[in-house]
């Protein structure tokens, strides 16, 4: 029996050969993603659960990224102050030239974004980044005080749904919003705890910016994640930002989906 693409990756990164829906894994993450709004108070749980003198599971491990609020937010502080204690490589402070937007603007801009990896985010639109082949999900920030301390995160693996769109893509916000109307009528029980998968013509035509924006829609539609698999645009976007090795996952042919819907683009204009 074959697995799909987000299957595939999260075996890999469980050290498993094989995974089905349903099972229980600990999941090793590559990154994880933080901002001001929730970061202050992961690293709050973190340093109670596991002393204030603790160190983060990687160095290379922790991403931050602010800008959801003002600079002068006490939040700020907390990070810069946390970046310091821990020497963080990777904090992109809105007070200097290093920093070029938002985490969902920036983070793959700064080439970490790879297929075939495990990102865990305290936003609810981490999800974006499975734009660029790769598993990514939101956590609660108690979560992310565990990943922050171990690497690991304890999960199920989800159900996956095909989504093939055909015909030109639409990716306008209006677009998305009727899409994800319909994954939620056509769908038994909706997208809730599902991995999305998106192929098909309409989808290979979109820019990567745009896919990520099509991602967006797994958080709207209660999805645990949405993925997109790696292809030459992909490919190219992360070579120009990332000299780090990655694997690729690619679904199975007789992969078992929870659905399989096709609709066409031209139809969410």
């Amino acid at each position: 029996m074959g697995m799909t693409i987000t299957e595939y990756i999260l075996a890999h990164a469980s050290g498993q050969e094989t995974v089905k829906p349903g099972d229980t894994i600990r999941v090793h993450a590559d990154i994880l993603l933080m901002h001001d709004v929730c970061g202050p108070e992961a690293i709050g749980i973190f340093k109670q659960n596991s002393g204030a003198d603790a160190r983060v599971f990687r160095r290379d491990g922790i991403v931050i990224i602010p800008g959801h609020g003002s600079p002068e937010r006490r939040g700020l502080e907390v990070l810069r102050e946390f970046v310091q204690e821990q020497d963080l490589p990777y904090f992109y402070d809105p007070g200097t030239t290093d920093y070029i937007g938002t985490c969902h603007e920036a983070f793959p801009k700064r080439g970490h974004c790879r297929p075939g990896e495990i990102v865990f985010g305290t936003d609810p639109r981490t999800c974006m980044h499975g734009a660029f082949g790769l598993f990514a999900a939101c956590v609660s920030n108690a979560e992310a005080a565990e990943i922050m301390a171990t690497g690991f995160h304890r999960m199920t693996v989800p159900q996956s749904v095909r989504v093939e769109v055909d015909g030109l893509p639409a990716v306008e916000r209006g677009g998305l919003e009727k899409l994800v109307e319909r994954l939620r009528t056509d769908l038994p029980g909706g997208c809730n705890g599902c991995a999305l998968e998106f192929c098909g013509p309409a989808v290979e035509q979109l820019k990567v910016e745009d896919r990520k924006k099509l991602c967006t829609v797994a958080a709207d539609a209660g999805a645990v994640n949405a993925i997109v698999a790696l292809d030459q645009k992909t490919l190219e976007y992360v070579k120009a930002r990332s000299n780090k090795p990655f694997t690729c996952f690619f679904s199975d042919s007789d992969a078992i989906y929870k659905e399989t819907r096709s609709y066409r683009a031209d139809d969410f204009r």
